[in-house]
């Protein structure tokens, strides 16, 4: 059996075929905050699974409930509306009449394995965007220099049982941190994104489903945005976050007039601590420790995947930095 997963404005959608692609049954519809049933499900009905490429959460979290993950062909924005996917049951017909056009998805590496490129250009449009319109405006990857000021930032999440792990050791270190949340997640995890406001750290939005920018249009983006920010600000924020994180650091070609429109401030980072590929937490701790500066931002993960060692990390990381002196401050707070 295959299985197909679709994403849209509430959750997912379950498809099921059978080898000649023939509906085992009716389409399942999961909310967001029922995702634990719906990996139940997939257990039972079907060992392989086809996500769109629009969604870059699921493929971490699939593949560690030991499933195998298949990436679907490539579409233009056009063939997708405003805020979904492709159908459930065109994905799960791709595992059957358009195999050779999947890409098998391997843990540590992400929905976009193999396209390098797509990633990098993205990411240096991001780039030129920090170098040209530096902040306190628009784009920005660090804070000042001269204040002995350091951001952790947590992408991807809420997600736990991570996410409650880092929130307690922060709390116990009485720091604060900045996380960058993508809305399929907050729906879900609404308490967590309470938690997060209630210890004093921020709130950023990280899109809903957490695409790679490039494969969308300017309105399927806005459209994230918006809907993203409104679920935040429902579930405990004053108002939607001013601040985004494109998802891998990657933008649009320019020029970037709806980030002013919105009077957001887009933040990537001078500090990456590679958690996401897991390297080890000695790794990643040794990462950030030997890049970290003044102004830095720090990217680390609570989501997307098994992030037990960025958990084991965190301590040797705030307790270093606060040994040398560094304040750890919210984004916000670190753009001066």
């Amino acid at each position: 059996m295959y299985a197909g997963i679709s994403w849209d404005a509430i959750g997912y959608q379950v498809a099921v075929v059978d080898q000649s692609c023939e509906e085992v049954i009716s389409p399942l519809r999961f909310h967001a905050d029922n995702f634990d049933s719906m990996i139940d499900f997939l257990r039972r009905e079907s060992r392989e699974v086809v996500i769109d490429s629009t969604n870059g959460l699921l493929d971490g979290m699939l593949i560690d409930a030991g499933l195998t993950v298949y990436r679907a062909a490539l579409r233009k924005p056009e063939e997708r509306g405003l805020i979904n996917s492709i159908p459930a049951t065109v994905l799960a017909a791709e595992s059957v009449s358009g195999r050779s056009l999947l890409t098998r998805l391997e843990a540590g590496q992400g929905t976009h394995l193999g396209r390098d490129q797509a990633i990098s250009d993205g990411f240096q449009a991001g780039v030129a965007a920090v170098n040209d319109q530096p902040g306190p405006g628009r784009f920005v990857a660090h804070g000042l220099r001269t204040s002995p000021r350091v951001a952790l930032t947590f992408d991807d999440g809420p997600c736990p049982p991570y996410t409650d792990q880092i929130l307690d050791i922060l709390s116990y270190y009485r720091v604060p941190a900045t996380f960058f949340c993508a809305g399929l997640q907050a729906i879900s995890h609404a308490g967590h994104v309470r938690r997060i406001l209630c210890q004093g750290s921020a709130l950023g939005n990280h899109t809903w489903s957490h695409p790679l920018p490039v494969d969308l249009s300017i309105p399927q983006l806005d459209e994230q945005l918006r809907r993203t920010g409104e679920v935040l600000a429902s579930a405990g924020a004053d108002e939607p976050p001013m601040l985004f994180r494109p998802p891998y650091g990657a933008l649009l070609p320019g020029p970037y007039t709806w980030p002013r429109e919105k009077e957001m401030t887009t933040v990537f980072w001078d500090v990456d601590s590679k958690d996401w590929s897991m390297p080890g937490a000695d790794s990643i701790a040794r990462t950030v420790l030997d890049k970290v500066q003044s102004g830095s931002i720090v990217l680390m993960h609570d989501g997307g995947g098994v992030r037990s060692q960025t958990v084991e990390a965190l301590p040797t990381i705030i307790e270093t930095l606060l040994d040398r002196r560094y304040q750890l401050v919210r984004v916000n707070d670190i753009l001066g």
